[in-house]
């Protein structure tokens, strides 16, 4: 494992210890993460190549985040706090202006509405079952068109993703939140 690695997993894992401090006040923990990021900031372990980019490919991913949480870092914290199976699962919102102004990345996955937009354009296509008029006789050459020239955009429909930063409980429930960023 590289250098960089070992010094984001030890730092991840600070982190992760910090937020799960239970009987520590909001200041404490305040000053634990102000340390880390001053840590973070000083060794300069984030050099924004990869997410500059506006989507990322999972190996991306994997390459340039190693510092974020991983399945290993989720079981732990899974069983640490014995969190039942039937616990909901929460994601952290995230703004727009972390996309937009500074430079994260995205995993696009081909989703729910991208399959149906695929398939309405395959059935559109020269032969497919738009045509045939007994099946579709309300179909048009002008809803056929329509549909696809949608082909264009297409890969605007696809579920973008990013990889969480680090699993998080908190004492009034026995959920699971993933958090976005430190």
């Amino acid at each position: 494992m590289s250098e960089k690695k070992t010094e984001m997993d030890a730092l991840n894992e600070y982190l992760i210890k910090v937020s799960n401090m239970n009987k520590v006040g909001i200041r404490r923990k305040i000053l634990e993460i102000r340390k880390f990021l001053d840590t973070l900031s000083n060794k300069n372990l984030f050099d924004g190549k990869t997410a500059a980019k506006k989507t990322n490919t999972p190996e991306e991913i994997r390459e340039t985040y190693t510092h974020y949480c991983n399945v290993g870092q989720l079981k732990e914290i899974l069983k640490k706090n014995n969190i039942p199976d039937d616990a909901k699962i929460f994601i952290q919102r995230v703004e727009d202006v972390y996309f937009e102004e500074h430079g994260w990345g995205t995993v696009k996955k081909e989703g729910d509405m991208y399959c149906i937009e695929k398939r309405l354009i395959d059935k559109a296509r020269p032969g497919g079952e738009f045509h045939n008029k007994e099946q579709y006789p309300d179909m048009n050459e002008e809803t056929i068109k329509n549909i696809l020239d949608s082909e264009k955009d297409l890969d605007e429909l696809k579920e973008e993703y990013v990889p969480a930063w680090h699993p998080c409980v908190f004492e009034d429930d026995d959920n699971i939140y993933l958090c976005a960023f430190y």
